[in-house]
């Protein structure tokens, strides 16, 4: 039995899922002040790959002040250099405030003072005159309703964190992702909704569950 039949996504309840990443772009700068405002999310149909089968699905973030937990971003989030998390070196900025506004995620992001960093302060450059302008977000999923009515399956996040915001010279493509042992996990809430019926909808299932190797 392989490592993919052994694991099998949960139709309702708790399961760890990778932490994932979403692009985004640079909206305006203040070079006196070393602010930039950005979108980090505007919540797209994204197409992804179930971690559990390998087929492919849609993730749909809903935008919201109520499924969106914004305390980490507040509390003085990071701004990254590229999602690298192990080091304090990768920290290039801070959040100064997130927020939701008209079905997006905004932030304004601060960085050192001129400088203090010269690293930084070219990255900034770079940011100021248009050379680097895109960022990713990383966040947690923490509950999903699976939508199997919809082919192939929308898996709609209805409560999600973000945690860091970094810049990117190649936003990650998210339908690449994979499983991986090593990616660090959160725990996360399923519900199913909108079961297709009927021999048709049960065919095609069987038909998916061959081709991913559940079933023989």
């Amino acid at each position: 039995m392989t490592d993919r039949q052994t694991r099998k996504m949960p139709t309702n309840g708790s399961a760890d899922l990778p932490l994932e990443t979403r692009e985004a772009p640079v909206n305006s700068i203040d070079a006196e002040k070393r602010t930039v405002e950005v979108v980090w999310t505007a919540g797209a149909a994204v197409p992804r790959v179930d971690p559990w089968t390998g087929d492919r699905y849609v993730e749909e973030l809903v935008v919201s002040d109520k499924a969106i937990k914004l305390d980490r971003l507040n509390n003085g989030g990071p701004v990254l250099d590229s999602h690298f998390r192990f080091g304090i070196n990768s920290q290039i900025a801070v959040v100064e405030r997130a927020w939701i506004e008209g079905g997006k995620g905004l932030a304004k992001i601060r960085f050192p003072k001129e400088g203090l960093d010269e690293e930084i302060d070219r990255i900034f450059s770079k940011i100021a005159d248009g050379i680097i302008t895109r960022l990713s977000c990383g966040y947690r999923r923490l509950k999903i309703e699976v939508d199997k009515s919809k082919d192939p399956k929308v898996w709609r996040v209805v409560e999600w964190e973000p945690f860091e915001i970094s810049f990117v010279s190649v936003p990650a493509d998210p339908a690449a992702k994979v499983r991986a042992d090593e990616v660090p996990t959160s725990a996360c809430e399923f519900r199913t909704i909108g079961a297709p019926s009927g021999p048709a909808a049960r065919a095609r299932m069987r038909l998916r569950a061959a081709a991913a190797g559940l079933v023989d």
